[in-house]
């Protein structure tokens, strides 16, 4: 009876003993949690998001209700403005439909680049939809394409008429990308480079409205310069600074022509290269600009400097992946060169070659897969080892 007594004193002390260290652990677990969401809101209560551009944003991507400038306001209950919006609303389903295809895709088969944290696209014109696609957890975005850059437009002063016209230019911009995979150069010149004839023009708004696609929250807008000589900037651009799902991004953009010169060592191009590391490189839609002889060396220069590459056969020509030691694996199919008007494409047999022997599925167009006779599309996915 002694023995038994024992044994059941020594198993209640140790039941209790079980219960309060329980009782710590859930302390300390929620005291953590607490803290946690503490610093949450301490985050939340610090940014100082922007009226002004967030009513601009929620102005161009059909979402009124959530504007507080008083005139903007009036402005979105005009019949051209519902027109726009009901337009805006059509164009952000095909958006959506691509996005999930997209990020379905890429969950799968490019975890590599979810680290990369500073991503660079070259030739981009306005598309940063498919740049904060393609690199979805980068903290700085960089874009580089000859389409203006565009001015700061003060909405207050625009009359109904002239913003009625603009928000039609800016429209055939978001319309374009959403009925296809890349943006025309044509398209691009007619409604972005046009100062003269529009108030709200270049990149600017139309970068703007990606990041109100993707529920960002404007936080400030800057104009920037990569170069200036005798106090006149060379290249022009701008930066936005926002936050997306409770983490600071981003975004610049440079107005400037590529040119084999940008390579060369303390180039405003090349400082501003090595000033980042962990990067991650975009081209799409590329024009084969790096299969001219005379940009060959910018294409090695490029792969000299970055450690992930997503393209099509349009960027960097896929030989000079396997000289520099990189990995590749290759999606969709390349059977065929698009029709570009002006323009003469190479053929890449051994990247042909390449993808007969191994290529992966591809569920979404990319690039210039819709200018192709044959309407495949493949992308191109080199990266270096750790």
């Amino acid at each position: 009876m002694n023995n038994t007594y024992k044994i059941k004193k020594v198993l209640f002390l140790f039941y209790i003993f079980f219960l309060e260290a329980c009782q710590y652990s859930n302390s300390n677990q929620l005291e953590k949690n607490q803290n946690i969401i503490i610093q949450s809101q301490k985050v939340q209560q610090e940014i100082k998001y922007s009226k002004k551009w967030n009513d601009f944003k929620n102005f161009l991507i059909g979402n009124p209700n959530k504007i507080e400038n008083t005139n903007l306001y009036t402005l979105a209950n005009k019949d051209w403005y519902k027109k726009y919006q009901l337009n805006i609303r059509n164009y952000i389903q095909k958006y959506n439909k691509q996005k999930e295809k997209v990020s379905d895709w890429h969950q799968e088969n490019l975890q590599e680049v979810y680290s990369v944290k500073n991503a660079f696209y070259l030739l981009s014109g306005a598309d940063f939809y498919y740049f904060r696609l393609f690199y979805p957890n980068a903290e700085n975005y960089f874009m580089f394409a000859m389409e203006k850059e565009g001015d700061f437009p003060e909405l207050n002063t625009i009359d109904e008429s002239t913003l009625n016209t603009n928000l039609v230019a800016i429209e055939e911009i978001i319309h374009n990308l959403s009925h296809n995979t890349y943006l025309f150069s044509k398209t691009m010149n007619k409604f972005l480079n046009q100062d003269k004839i529009y108030k709200i023009y270049g990149t600017f708004p139309i970068v703007v409205f990606y990041i109100g696609y993707f529920s960002g929250n404007i936080i400030d807008v800057k104009k920037e310069c990569l170069e200036y000589k005798d106090f006149n900037c060379l290249i022009p651009g701008y930066s936005i600074l926002y936050e997306e799902d409770q983490k600071i991004k981003k975004v610049y953009y440079y107005s400037k022509k590529l040119v084999p010169e940008d390579i060369h060592q303390n180039s405003p191009f090349d400082s501003l290269m090595k000033k980042y590391d962990n990067k991650g490189l975009f081209l799409k839609a590329s024009v084969y600009l790096f299969h001219n002889l005379k940009y060959q060396n910018f294409a090695n220069y490029l792969l000299e400097n970055f450690v992930y590459i997503i393209q099509e056969d349009s960027g960097i020509p896929y030989r000079f992946f396997q000289q520099h030691q990189f990995n590749v694996r290759l999606y969709g199919k390349y059977v065929d060169v698009p029709n570009l008007t002006g323009m003469k494409v190479p053929f890449q047999p051994d990247l042909s070659r390449d993808f007969k022997l191994n290529s992966q599925r591809l569920t979404f167009h990319f690039g210039y897969g819709t200018a192709r006779v044959s309407g495949i599309s493949n992308l191109i996915f080199a990266y270096k080892n750790p």
